[in-house]
């Protein structure tokens, strides 16, 4: 009888056998199955990776069971013994010292209670060390702040200044007993709050979303025995066992391999699987639980978050929770992140000059009233409503409603906006950081070029084939349908249809450039099951890393073939034939050195180049994928692949460059396939294609850095805490930084940038609630589109508060100047409270909402409202308005009477800023006609008139605000008065244009 192997279930030509700790040990695994394929009897072998039975299948000789059977396990054990004396062989450590120590992240103070190696990985930890390590280190969890109470935000945001402003302006409004208005200002704060909370929320969704990932069972091995735990309760030293499509739930070294690779895309980006192996030998020793300096995983590490592509193995836990790289990211991403926004320091900043200026008029109106002997409650009632009717406090409102109707326009251009405030942000950029693969390319590997021996054939319609190979069908030749059989042969891969949302898509199981191949296959016409099913394969030995190819054996109909399939040095070194139009042809050295050339042209253009082989077996051999019979191999042909651009991209960083905008691209992939995907959608030219690794970018000052990043436009072999060094580089230099990605690589450098922006389709969840905006396309020209509005939502944003405080100035001005020309206090505040209702919500609203030029996005980018432009425009209208209406109300003292004079007076200050709204709309230019052209403000301007009339002209609604009717005469005066005062203003500024005082009053110069 068998000392590791017991016989759980017989029949005839087959018995199911279970080796003892046969699951956990993948290198015996590999023994075991090659010495029984050696029995010539053998049919087939199945493994149950996660019981570790097998089930054997063989021929059935009478009244030789028995036998058979004593044979199968003798094999077994003689198998098992082998690969027991290789392991002995290795050097690893005997010692329960060395063991700790040669695995990176160990104990220093924990090291005793260790087992040997052998021993360690049939048993794991203990249950009672387990759980003093889950004291010590705590739960395997990411690092998720309290979420703070909804209250503290709302006190934190009455310490704003412009809340602080409002909340004084009500406290005012009403003690001059103004309560309509000091009970809308207060509705303008309890709005801000809401606000304020709303973002609080969409904060707790990130938490949850990072929270996903530690949710779960995973497999560990403890007091000898194989367990399922939740992944929190994970401690430093468990033993996990990891097979195809299984989440790593923590950081961890391999002790235990069998042909394991792991998509690592998660933080590089780049979606080939990358190859693993288990500790060969001792490493530096460190703590367990500390953190890597590096966030690139070693080849025989593993880090949370990334998933088995295929194989099988055990590794050892180093680090959990907020120690592993995944919980550094986790930590930089839910910390909040304090953004403010470039129209929110302009406007802070603006507002203070403003209020000073203000308060300093209304100062020196009162202390004129005073002299003149004024009566002090009237005097300082109206004073002070003049000064606060010239604040416009409502303009927080409208720019949400106008930023509500740019989210409105975003989402009928397939951009979801999250944070409405990022759209004017948008519009400011200087610099858009993109991630390579998904963002600017499609993360799709894709067949480009084929080479048969003969011809090369590039295909002219990559990017189709993946999802929709069927309907754009491949020209190919014999030879190129033998290659692509061939590749289909020798691939694991697999496109399995699925129905979403009523349509037909695909999708991959498998590895990524398997997958392009059966791609490239389906499109020439070959039936992938049908050749699967006609051509059995009879062996394989998968790809290996030492070995650089992957090798199989299939039933033809003459015999079998073996056919290989991986790098070309290696299997062309092997080869001694190649297929030509002309049969089977020798390889001479003219032959190789043609081949080898392709081969290298391919490689220059940043192409994955697979190449592939074949030969018949002889008869008498056994169907066996070995190294003996890889020689004299029969040349195929060459298959080049690369992840292709997306449609448009180049256009869309023509157009980024022509508005001034910086395009930057981060990868994780090799830096000569950044270069080349740069140079195909047109971001590198000859003076920039240097390309900062890094390694090089690690060894950077913060001020290196911020040099670096002025003159390099590709970043390759970045990690996530790279990224977000170059974002906030580019921050300190001034710049309004765009990221872009799709991936949890790239969320802590969204979620940092000045507007983060996520793929919807192929992006992950983290990204995307890390992001301000999300593309539902995936289509890198929506950002362009995106940058275009918030452009024209900033124009729009300047131009109504230059209405808003070009008026109300000139309100102030006329106030002020008719008091010190000894004329009497024009308004009373019920007055200047029905100005400011005609003229402020409404007009300012048609200028936040009205839709964009087409050729916005051509210009650079809108002047700030600090500039001198623009300050010139706000001083000259504001004194054309209060000279003219000083001017008209002075004419009117002697000749009417006061209240006549003062409704007079009234209606030109009405009007001419009605008048105005076609020139703010023309970016404060003479207009070419008074009204405006816009059905919209046409209509908005009738409803305002009609209320003017009416508070005029209807005796109880002039009673209420203390007006008289006006005479026609006096009326159309007033009107005449107010259109001079525009061209007052025109004229003023013509003037100064010529004595170079000011520049061309345009927003988009």
């Amino acid at each position: 009888m068998s000392e590791t192997a017991t016989v759980i279930h017989e029949l005839p030509g087959r018995i199911r056998v279970r080796v003892k700790w046969f699951h956990v040990r993948p290198n015996e695994q590999a023994a075991v199955l090659h010495a029984l394929r050696e029995l010539p009897w053998m049919l087939r072998l199945d493994l149950n990776a996660l019981t570790g039975n097998l089930l054997i299948f063989f021929h059935q000789v009478e009244d030789r069971q028995d036998q058979a059977v004593k044979m199968i396990l003798s094999t077994i054990d003689d198998a098992l013994h082998h690969a027991g004396a290789q392991c002995a062989k290795r050097s690893m450590p005997s010692s329960d010292e060395a063991m700790i120590a040669s695995i990176p992240g160990s104990f220093d103070d924990a090291r005793a209670g260790e087992k040997r190696v052998s021993r360690a990985r049939a048993s794991g930890l203990t249950t009672k060390e387990a759980q003093e390590r889950l004291c010590q280190y705590g739960e395997n969890r990411l690092p998720l702040l309290r979420d703070t109470p909804w209250w503290r935000h709302v006190l934190k945001q009455g310490q704003d200044g412009m809340t602080l402003l409002l909340l004084g302006l009500a406290g005012l409004s009403f003690f001059s007993k103004r309560f309509a208005e000091g009970g809308a200002l207060l509705f303008v704060i309890m709005v801000n709050s809401v606000v304020t909370v709303l973002q609080q929320h969409r904060t707790g969704r990130d938490k949850r979303t990072l929270a996903a990932m530690t949710e779960g069972e995973v497999i560990v091995f403890r007091d000898g025995q194989r367990v399922n735990i939740a992944k929190e309760l994970l401690v430093p030293g468990d033993l996990v066992w990891l097979e195809e499509g299984v989440q790593v739930p923590a950081d961890g070294e391999l002790v235990e391999s069998y042909h394991l690779a792991c998509d690592e895309s998660l933080l590089t980006g780049e979606p080939v699987a990358i190859e693993k192996s288990a500790i060969a030998a001792p490493v530096s020793k460190t703590r367990m639980g500390e953190q890597h300096l590096s966030d690139t995983p070693s080849a025989s590490s593993v880090v949370m978050g990334s998933f088995v592509a295929r194989g099988t193995g055990v590794m050892i836990v180093t680090q959990t929770g907020s120690a592993t790289v995944m919980g550094r990211i986790a930590k930089g991403l839910v910390e909040p992140v304090s953004l403010e926004t470039p129209l929110q320091r302009s406007v802070t900043q603006f507002s203070r000059a403003v209020v000073t200026a203000i308060g300093f008029a209304t100062a020196l109106l009162i202390l004129v009233g005073i002299m003149r002997k004024e009566r002090v409650g009237p005097l300082l009632l109206s004073a002070l409503s003049i000064g606060a009717s010239a604040i416009p406090e409502g303009l927080p409102v409208l720019i949400g409603i106008a930023l509500t109707a740019g989210v409105r326009r975003m989402q009928a251009r397939k951009a979801l906006v999250q944070r409405p405030s990022a759209l004017e942000t948008l519009g400011r950029s200087t610099v858009i950081c993109s991630d390579k693969t998904g963002t600017l390319t499609k993360n799709e590997m894709t067949v480009r070029v084929l080479f048969d021996g003969t011809h090369v054939q590039v295909l002219s319609d990559p990017e189709t084939l993946l999802v929709n190979a069927a309907d754009h069908p491949l020209r190919a030749s014999g030879h190129m349908v033998n290659l692509l059989t061939k590749a289909v042969l020798c691939s694991n891969a697999e496109w399995v249809e699925q129905v979403r949302d009523g349509e037909k898509t695909w999708a991959l199981r498998g590895d990524a450039t398997e997958g392009a191949l059966l791609a490239a296959a389906r499109s020439a016409g070959i039936p992938l099951r049908e050749i699967r099913a006609k051509y059995a394969r009879l062996d394989e030995r998968p790809f290996e890393s030492e070995r650089q190819r992957m090798s199989v054996v299939c039933q033809g109909f003459s015999g079998s073939e073996l056919i290989v399939k991986g790098a070309v040095e290696p299997i062309f070194a092997r080869c001694a034939f190649y297929q030509s139009a002309y049969g089977l042809c020798e390889l001479d050295d003219e032959s190789r050195a043609r081949i080898l050339s392709i081969a290298n042209a391919f490689s220059r253009e940043a192409y994955r180049v697979i190449c592939l082989a074949y030969r018949p077996l002889p008869h008498d051999a056994p169907a066996r994928a070995e190294d003996e019979y890889e020689e004299n191999l029969i040349f195929l042909g060459l298959v080049g692949m690369e992840d292709p651009p997306r449609e448009h991209v180049e256009q869309g960083i023509r157009a980024c460059r022509e508005a001034g905008i910086r395009v930057l691209m981060m990868t994780g992939d090799h830096p000569e396939t950044a270069r080349a995907t740069a140079r195909r959608i047109g971001l590198a030219t000859q003076e920039t294609e240097r390309v900062l690794l890094g390694g090089e970018l690690a060894q950077l000052s913060d001020e290196q850095l911020q040099r670096a990043c002025l003159e390099v436009s590709i970043f390759a072999r970045v990690t996530p805490h790279d990224k977000l060094r170059i974002v906030t580089a580019l921050k300190a230099t001034g710049h309004v930084v765009v990221m872009t990605g799709d991936g949890v690589n790239d969320a802590l450098a969204i979620r940092h940038a000045d507007v983060g922006i996520a793929m919807g389709q192929g992006g992950t969840a983290l990204a995307r609630e890390a992001s301000s905006i999300t593309l539902v396309d995936d289509d890198f020209n929506a950002i362009i589109r995106a940058v275009d509005e918030g452009r024209g939502i900033l124009g729009n944003i300047r131009r109504a508060l230059g209405y808003l405080l070009s008026g109300n100035l000139g309100e102030i001005l006329f106030s002020l100047f008719a008091v010190l020309f000894g004329l009497p206090l024009p308004f009373v505040p019920i007055q200047i409270l029905l100005i400011n209702l005609l003229t402020d919500a409404a007009p300012t609203l048609t200028l936040l909402v009205r839709p964009k030029r087409h050729d916005g996005m051509l210009r650079v980018r809108e002047a700030d409202l600090n500039d001198r432009n623009f300050l010139t425009q706000l001083i000259v209208r504001a004194l054309s308005i209060g000279g003219s209406t000083l001017l008209l109300y002075r004419a009117l003292q002697d000749r009417v009477a006061p209240r006549v004079a003062q409704s007079a007076a009234l209606t030109m200050l009405v009007l001419v800023q009605w008048f105005q709204v076609e020139s703010w709309h023309h970016d404060g230019a003479a207009p070419q006609r008074i009204l405006p052209r816009q059905r919209f403000m046409q209509g908005v301007l009738a409803i305002s008139l009609v209320a003017l009339i009416g508070a005029l002209y209807i005796p109880p609604l002039a009673a209420l605000v203390g007006l008289l009717p006006l005479p026609p005469g006096i009326f159309f005066a007033a009107a005449a008065t107010a259109y001079a005062a525009q061209l007052l203003h025109g004229g003023i500024m013509q003037c100064l244009r010529h004595l170079k005082l000011s520049s061309t009053p345009s927003l988009s110069r």
